[in-house]
């Protein structure tokens, strides 16, 4: 076990002791306050030391409370920033695509089908699910079960026409271009 590990266990452990105090003392307290006596013969020393321990415990399990709070919101953060990341690099994707895999996402976004199944041996399918445009939910011997990209599916209406221009134009390079906010093909 390191030290860590060993720290971590030790102050987990504390706060659930601390929480026992706390709400121990919690309870004399208002036991006292509203006139009730729980134990008649409990000596004010004693009394005292409870109220002390169940302080230091409340504060231990406050600021146990904190460390949690911050862990999750980091984490959640985190997420966000990947998940905005994510989307972002998924629709700069596509304008790196050649008109094979336009084809091939046009076909994806003008369908009624949002999941769909990509063979291992399209090449083009493939390098949609390594740009992270298509997004893989299953997976068996010979295809994954994908969707289109939620970011693209958000821009599926003003996406159509383009691609579809894109599709008819001459040529094996046409160039998808996303310009403040618009989609153009160039």
């Amino acid at each position: 076990m390191d030290a860590l590990s060993f720290l971590a266990k030790f102050f987990d452990v504390t706060a659930r002791v601390g929480a026992a105090f706390a709400l121990a003392a919690a309870v004399l307290y208002l036991g006292r306050v509203a006139g009730v006596e729980f134990f008649k013969a409990l000596d004010p020393v004693l009394y005292q030391a409870i109220v002390v321990a169940g302080i230091v415990g409340a504060c231990s399990v406050a600021v146990d409370m904190l460390i949690a709070l911050r862990k999750f919101f980091s984490r959640w953060l985190k997420e966000r920033t990947e998940r905005r990341r994510g989307w972002t690099d998924a629709l700069e994707n596509i304008q790196t695509l050649d008109k094979d895999r336009l084809l091939l996402l046009y076909g994806a976004l003008a369908g009624s089908q949002q999941r769909f199944d990509v063979s291992h041996e399209i090449r083009e399918g493939l390098d949609l699910v390594r740009k992270n445009i298509f997004v893989t939910v299953g997976e068996s011997w010979t295809c994954w079960t994908c969707e289109v990209h939620p970011a693209i599916l958000a821009e599926r209406q003003r996406l159509l026409p383009v691609l579809k221009q894109a599709c008819d134009t001459p040529g094996r390079f046409p160039i998808v271009r996303r310009q403040a906010g618009a989609w153009t093909v160039v």
